[in-house]
């Protein structure tokens, strides 16, 4: 008789067993996405990697659910004009203490591309042009 009731007992616990492990196997749920013309799906929308060129000399990527481009950022003016760093020398040489301020970009490094380069104040243009990652800079402090 109590080879019996640990039989019993042993097939309960395998069975508890079974339904833990069956509820962490169990797949997540899948959420519902928009489509273009508002729709749903249950499918992810995968876009393209391609880039578009802002203004301000930035680049935005395509964003789901209708793979359209992320606006471009406003920080720009349409007077500004965009002033493009020149030849750097190979050593690093003293800027005058000028407080012109100007808005550079400076590329950043990302494992993903597009990767959108950081908006920085600088203190003058000898300044943005002194950092090896800035490519261009506009007029004026940074939004």
């Amino acid at each position: 008789m109590n080879k019996h009731l640990e039989f019993f007992f042993g097939i309960i616990i395998l069975f508890l067993m079974v339904m833990v492990l069956w509820k962490f196997l169990e797949p997540a749920p899948v959420t519902e996405i928009g489509l273009p013309g508002g729709g749903t799906s249950e499918q992810p929308v995968a876009c393209t990697m391609d880039a578009k060129m802002c203004p301000d000399g930035s680049y935005v990527g395509r964003v789901g659910p209708n793979c359209e481009f992320a606006p471009c950022s406003e920080e720009a003016t349409e007077s500004s004009v965009t002033q493009y760093c020149g030849p750097r020398p190979t050593e690093p040489g003293a800027c005058i203490a000028v407080f012109e301020p100007v808005c550079a970009q400076v590329q950043v490094e990302c494992v993903t591309t597009p990767c959108n380069p950081v908006p920085q104040t600088f203190g003058n243009s000898c300044e943005a042009c002194a950092n090896s990652r800035v490519l261009s800079y506009v007029e004026g402090e940074c939004l």
